[in-house]
């Protein structure tokens, strides 16, 4: 059976069963998939199921409907495609919803699945800041053998001071 999954926010894991013909997803309760939040519109987009074949319609959307990441007008669905309504996330999945085709006859995906998706919100040009695992390493762990020759050679330094003073008459 074909569902429809949110993945994020306070109804996050929430199903939606996608019946056959139309699912009509927003924010009004007439809608068969009915999302609270102010970003999605009271009829948003809807989902089209033609024998084996899953379509994503956006409906006019004030805040609009992605998948992907790509905002789209009209899009076939696969299975584990990640859908935006506002500020919504959510996946379709079921095991008669069709994988991504491939080989030459497939369309050619928007991203590649392994690349992160930001959150809509962010701006393009902002500067993500990576964890802690991949920041450089200092160039301190470079400095403590000159430090501590430093050291040796003033003790040195003080140690044949201290011997020639004390042999002088």
């Amino acid at each position: 059976m074909a569902y429809l999954v949110l993945t994020e926010g306070a109804a996050q894991g929430k199903k939606f069963d996608l019946k056959a013909g139309v699912t009509r997803i927003g924010r009004r309760a007439e809608n068969d998939a009915v999302i609270e939040c102010a970003s999605v519109s009271g009829a948003h987009a809807e989902i089209i199921r033609t024998g084996s074949l899953f379509e994503l319609r956006d409906l006019g959307s004030t805040n609009g409907t992605r998948r992907n990441g790509e905002r789209i007008q009209n899009a076939r669905l696969y299975r584990n495609d990640i859908l935006t309504f506002g500020d919504v996330f959510a996946t379709i999945d079921g095991d008669d919803v069709p994988t991504e085709p491939t080989g030459e006859s497939a369309e050619i995906s928007p991203i590649p699945r392994t690349t992160v998706i930001l959150h809509p919100l962010v701006p393009k040009n902002a500067r993500v800041i990576p964890p802690d695992d991949f920041k450089p390493m200092r160039v301190s762990h470079a400095l403590w053998p000159i430090l501590l020759g430093l050291i040796i050679l003033a003790v040195a330094v003080a140690f044949v001071i201290f011997i020639l003073g004390s042999r002088s008459p």
